[in-house]
């Protein structure tokens, strides 16, 4: 199964593929259209055993430049889309492969490093900086 957040965009596909895929219209920053598309993809093929999580952008402008709208709308994509995802599929993992749920997070973790674009390094970098400026659990008032 396919999906995009234009149902333009899926018309392509499904023109090129055939009965070979199903395209489903998904803004990951949507909880009900997430829903759906797990929903979709259970009917369709009688269960789930994978999530890709592909949607995001990266903002290719100066930090300066850039609009705090512009940012939070790329924060909502690439972190939000993501738990919202996560949060849509769980159930069906949890029940249809009961106590392996670790699982999934850990190879998505191992393919993410494999594949990690310089989008992904710099966000990455940015973090572990974020953390290493952080107080200590243990030095942090009450």
């Amino acid at each position: 199964m396919t999906t995009a957040r234009h149902s333009e965009q899926l018309v392509a596909v499904a023109s090129k593929f055939g009965e070979s895929v199903r395209t489903v219209s998904l803004d990951v920053t949507n909880e009900a259209q997430a829903k759906y598309a797990v929903d979709a993809a259970i009917d369709i093929f009688g269960g789930l055993d994978v999530l890709v999580n592909n949607a995001g952008y990266g903002n290719v402008c100066p930090v300066e430049d850039t609009a705090l709208a512009d940012f939070r709308a790329q924060i909502e994509t690439n972190l939000f889309g993501v738990i919202i995802m996560t949060k849509a599929v769980l159930p069906h993992f949890l029940s249809a492969h009961p106590g392996t749920s670790s699982r999934y997070h850990r190879s998505a973790d191992v393919l993410a490093r494999r594949a990690a674009t310089q989008h992904t390094q710099q966000r990455s970098s940015v973090s572990r900086g974020f953390q290493s400026h952080c107080p200590k659990r243990s030095d942090r008032s009450a």
